[in-house]
């Protein structure tokens, strides 16, 4: 036991088990089980017109309908800037000096922008959820989803290791920044320290 293990009387979790994550893979495995995610490029319905706005609509039901095992999950793509917005609408009241607080407001007009060029970038995900199935009933249970996905109309992609990850660090860190994530922490400055 560490030291920290004796004075709270706990033992620490790796953030896998704190998380309930066994593997990221073309998969993420649970410890309640296996999730595939279907990333779908949404269409436009803002230049629709009202009936095909209602096709895709119906489209959507379909997929849902046919599909018992599918969930739809939705996230930012893009970063959130509310925390550094406050922060400087703060340094703004706060300032004294013209020149800065100047600076710091063109600082919150730049983030004004960003946000806004940023605001519609959403992903739209299909979770299928698999509990006990082999390795070869995933795959085609997958392939088959994918399969009525495309049929009716949208256009899909499984998520890889890579991607799982990046959908990882958004929802945990809401970190879109990252080009990609190592497979565990700390192993690149690890292997650094050995190398020397």
């Amino acid at each position: 036991m560490s030291f920290y293990d004796n004075l709270t009387g706990k033992k620490k979790k790796s953030t896998r088990q704190f998380t309930g994550i066994e593997n990221i893979g073309d998969t993420l495995r649970t410890i309640k089980g296996e999730l595939m995610y279907f990333k779908v490029s949404p269409a436009n319905v803002s230049v629709l017109s009202p009936e095909s706005t209602e096709v895709k609509i119906r489209q959507l039901m379909t997929v849902l309908a046919s599909v018992q095992e599918i969930e739809l999950c939705c996230y930012d793509s893009a970063e959130n800037f509310d925390a550094n917005k406050q922060f400087l609408k703060r340094r703004i009241e706060e300032e004294s000096e013209p020149a800065v607080r100047e600076l710091l407001m063109l600082d919150l007009a730049h983030l004004d922008e960003i946000q806004v060029k940023t605001s519609t970038q959403r992903d739209f995900l299909f979770v299928a959820r698999f509990r006990k199935e082999t390795p070869e009933q995933v795959f085609n249970t997958a392939n088959r989803i994918e399969k009525i996905i495309k049929t009716q109309g949208f256009e899909v992609r499984r998520l890889k290791k890579e991607d799982i990850k990046k959908l990882l660090m958004i929802y945990f860190e809401r970190n879109v920044t990252s080009e990609s994530l190592p497979d565990i922490d700390g192993e690149r400055w690890a292997q650094d320290e050995n190398q020397e």
